[in-house]
């Protein structure tokens, strides 16, 4: 990606400076990623009298209704070499809703990380009919025309690798719990007592996973707990 910094850098901060988004007072850094909205999303703020940044009604009412929202993320590679494609994903899901949250809004659709950008005249460019939400990150300033944007949040790097750690450590837990699980249905399946009933556990595969499924076989006087069970659920939905 080229880059004309030094042309562009005085026109971002004061985009920035003039909404009340943003602290003049912040020293913001390098690999900051800069949220925007694009002019021709329906996404738009407004002032209150307490000079808060928020959504208007209609803006609200539209949320309420809109499925799917899309973001693109612009960034130099060689910066976020720790982020995943997928933790990214996360973590962005993470600060987009909460972003939404500091405007006194929750957004309970889906959010598309989708490519966006493109050489023009030998300078890499976003445009604003490519997405609705633009992470951009600060260094990367050039890849914008601040006529089809508008910048309303930062997400500092610390945010970014603070979200990262919170998701890693909800991985872990997960997995011990799954793990202590899979431990106990391993014991149950070895033991001789019929002390307890089958059942079947479905979740959602990994990427390019299929669905796997286990089932217990029993036949005679072994399966009539099964049978009288099955019954029992039968009554208790009826």
């Amino acid at each position: 990606m080229r880059n004309f910094l030094n042309f562009i850098f005085p026109v971002l901060v004061s985009v920035l400076y003039s909404n009340a988004a943003l602290s003049q007072e912040q020293q913001y850094q390098p690999n900051d990623l800069v949220v925007l909205f694009s002019k021709v999303s329906d996404l738009k703020t407004t002032q209150n009298l307490k000079g808060d940044i928020v959504f208007p009604d209609t803006v609200k009412a539209t949320l309420e209704t809109t499925s799917v929202l899309e973001y693109c993320g612009v960034w130099y590679t060689d910066d976020f070499q720790h982020l995943s494609a997928d933790m990214g994903e996360r973590i962005f899901d993470v600060k987009i809703r909460e972003m939404f949250g500091s405007f006194n809004t929750a957004y309970n659709g889906e959010l598309v990380s989708k490519n966006c950008g493109g050489e023009s005249d030998g300078v890499f460019i976003v445009r604003g009919d490519e997405t609705d939400i633009l992470l951009l990150q600060y260094k990367a300033v050039s890849a914008v025309n601040f006529e089809e944007f508008v910048p309303v949040a930062i997400v500092s790097e610390i945010e970014v690798q603070e979200a990262k750690s919170n998701l890693e450590q909800q991985d872990i837990a997960q997995q011990n719990k799954l793990d202590e699980l899979g431990k106990r249905y391993l014991e149950l399946s070895e033991s001789p007592l019929n002390t307890h009933l089958g059942s079947i556990n479905l979740s959602y595969p990994e990427k390019n996973e299929e669905i796997k499924l286990c089932t217990l076989k029993i036949s005679g006087d072994e399966a009539v707990p099964f049978l009288q069970y099955q019954s029992l659920s039968s009554l208790g939905q009826s």
